[in-house]
């Protein structure tokens, strides 16, 4: 997850917290900062759960032979299949886990 993302998300329980001790005195102030820090807590949501959702791979396992490519290649179909960032991890993943099993066959 991103730096920027959690640290949103850190100022938004921060938020809460003030407001929970603030929220006593019953001004309209304190009304008007629980009423924005509510909305700005569904952006921060809405933002980690975009972000998580970039970290879920959906391509299918084993998609490419991986053994057979050489870095340069690898990547570049890595870079034009990768639909997100689960994706290139995986696809990641499953490159160098060849290219090990490759050199341990070697041996």
């Amino acid at each position: 997850m991103s730096k920027e993302i959690m640290q949103q998300a850190l100022d938004a329980l921060k938020e809460w917290d003030a407001l929970i001790k603030y929220q006593f005195t019953g001004s309209s102030e304190a009304m008007s900062a629980m009423q924005y820090a509510a909305w700005h807590t569904v952006d921060v949501i809405a933002a980690i759960e975009q972000e998580l959702a970039n970290l879920t791979p959906t391509i299918e396992d084993a998609s490419q032979n991986w053994s057979k490519l050489d870095g340069a290649v690898a990547w570049h179909l890595i870079e034009r299949h990768a639909e997100n960032w689960g994706d290139v991890g995986k696809m990641m993943d499953e490159y160098v886990a060849a290219k090990l099993n490759e050199k341990n066959n070697e041996r």
